[in-house]
């Protein structure tokens, strides 16, 4: 009888702590999700966002966040997202890293990780943290990415007078989506001497290859003054950029859709300035980027 007792002692104290580990593992862990849906109608020519004459409301977008924190210094954060159009479905694996937290100062990230540039980048898809569906495309499509593939440091340390600065430091490959699926809609005739598009009745969407910046590095810094809720903010980076020549989006997907269209521009430089603001009652934001370049066929941009 007491043999019994003592058994029946043990696996209670077991099966608590069975319990008690899970609850524990479970703390560890969190999860988050968001979507969106949007509909649109254009009475011209623009095709933007892939609405039409008639109306288009088949763009739904959702992604699943999860954080787990390993230890107590090491987590992982990875996120899945898929979108659906009348083009189809798109599935992705925006970003997936590990964390390992020395310091306030010095925190090392490794894996696709959010690329830390300008405002947005690491909020690419949560478009209810932002007063516009859709971001700036000529900063955060065509010039910027939602991760990169590599290494970098972040940490955050504090001035005179409460003044207070983030930095990151980050190297590897990053890739530009050039926002394939909702800007560009071509028709058969081309342009026009002004660079216009010569409109048709039957356009056709061309599936537009994604760049890439290779051997690269970049880093961000935000200041914040003592003011609560305002921050200033330098981005920049620079490495070696395989872009597309734009005189060959007029062909044919098949005369294209191939590495030959490709250039190789050896390290612009991406630089760009952000403000914010933040209280009870506004959020004022304000950004302004500019490339640097060495090369007359690639489009000098300033945003």
């Amino acid at each position: 009888m007491k043999k019994y007792i003592i058994s029946c002692a043990v696996l209670t104290a077991m099966i608590a702590g069975a319990g008690s580990g899970h609850t524990q593992l479970l703390d560890k862990i969190s999860l988050h999700g968001f979507g969106s849906w949007a509909g649109g109608m254009t009475n011209n020519e623009n095709r933007y966002f892939l609405w039409n004459e008639d109306g288009n409301v088949e763009y739904v977008e959702a992604a699943l966040n999860i954080q787990a924190e390993l230890y107590d210094n090491v987590a992982v954060y990875v996120q899945t997202s898929f979108d659906r159009t009348w083009l189809g479905t798109n599935t992705d694996l925006d970003y997936a890293f590990a964390e390992w937290s020395f310091t306030d100062l010095l925190t090392f990230r490794a894996g696709k990780v959010n690329a830390p540039f300008m405002l947005y980048s690491e909020v690419y898809d949560v478009r209810t943290v932002r007063p516009f569906f859709n971001l700036p495309l000529g900063i955060y499509h065509d010039m910027g990415a939602e991760a990169y593939k590599g290494i970098g440091l972040t940490g955050t340390f504090s001035l005179h007078r409460e003044w207070k600065v983030q930095y990151d430091i980050y190297g590897g490959t990053m890739t530009q989506h050039s926002n394939r699926r909702i800007s560009h809609y071509f028709y058969p005739e081309g342009y026009d001497e002004a660079g216009n598009f010569l409109a048709s009745e039957e356009g056709w969407f061309l599936e537009i290859p994604d760049q890439s910046v290779e051997k690269m590095i970049g880093g961000r810094i935000f200041i914040s003054p003592p003011l609560e809720g305002m921050r200033f903010g330098f981005s920049a980076y620079t490495g070696d950029q395989k872009y597309y020549e734009l005189d060959s989006l007029t062909e044919f997907e098949d005369e294209w859709k191939n590495d030959e269209l490709f250039n190789t521009m050896d390290k612009p430089v991406f630089f760009g300035l952000s403000a914010e603001y933040i209280d009870d009652t506004w959020e004022l934001r304000s950004e302004y980027l500019r490339t640097f370049q060495d090369d007359p066929e690639y489009l000098s941009n300033k945003i």
